[in-house]
């Protein structure tokens, strides 16, 4: 048996815009800070919180943020992203999916998003039995880039690393992979990120040869992904 462990925003759904847009608006409203939209890119797979305390190190905002603030900035982008986003399937994901569905193998979602955000959109906008485990930002102690979020959902799927692939689309998510010690696939979709964006924040262990698991968008990891499966 072998398993499939997707990112959810970005690699199955394309709403980063949206995420980008609501936090943007949040630290706007909030605190007066002016974010650069490419960090949620940079960062993504990190809890909100994790997330703001991350980039205030990369650029201090005015005055210090306390414990009250973060959460307010949380909550209003989370209440901002509801009312703006309209969330699509990534092209080519649910044809991956059906593809999956014919095959045995484990099929999980690991995500850095809430447990409550991530159950409402799957069964939303693919349906919650397509997966068999879901592994989320309110499952684990540290987030992605930490390898626990990754080694959790195989350890629940009963599976050997070797047994596993991650498709990934952020920085964060390949250095989790890869400290997971599980094989990877990389799908950039609509990310702004470059080749030197990715750079900056990979470890060096990955930088030799991480360009060797990139794919333009998750339809075309859709071969690499059946050939994998059915490798002995």
């Amino acid at each position: 048996m072998k398993g499939i462990f997707f990112d959810m925003d970005g690699v199955l759904l394309d709403s980063m815009a949206y995420h980008a847009e609501a936090m943007y608006q949040a630290l706007k409203l909030e605190i007066d800070y002016e974010l650069d939209k490419k960090w949620i890119y940079l960062l993504e797979g990190m809890p909100a919180e994790e997330f703001l305390l991350e980039i205030f190190k990369h650029n201090p905002p005015k005055s210090s943020i306390s414990d009250e603030e973060i959460n307010k900035i949380v909550s209003l982008k989370k209440k901002i992203f509801k009312e703006i986003e309209h969330v699509k399937l990534i092209d080519g994901a649910r044809e991956l999916l059906e593809d999956l569905a014919q095959i045995k193998c484990i099929k999980a979602v690991v995500s850095g998003s809430s447990r409550k955000e991530v159950i409402h959109i799957i069964d939303k906008m693919i349906g919650i039995e397509n997966f068999d485990i879901i592994i989320t930002g309110d499952d684990v102690t540290k987030g992605k880039p930490d390898p626990e979020p990754f080694i959790k959902a195989i350890k629940g799927a009963k599976l050997h690393s070797k047994d596993a692939l991650i498709v990934e689309n952020s920085p964060f998510g390949i250095a989790a992979a890869n400290r997971a010690n599980v094989r990877y696939i990389i799908t950039l979709n609509n990310t702004p990120l470059t080749i030197d964006d990715f750079y900056r924040f990979l470890p060096i262990p990955i930088k030799g040869r991480f360009v060797d698991h990139i794919f333009e968008n998750t339809k075309s990891t859709r071969d690499c992904i059946l050939k994998w499966i059915y490798e002995k």
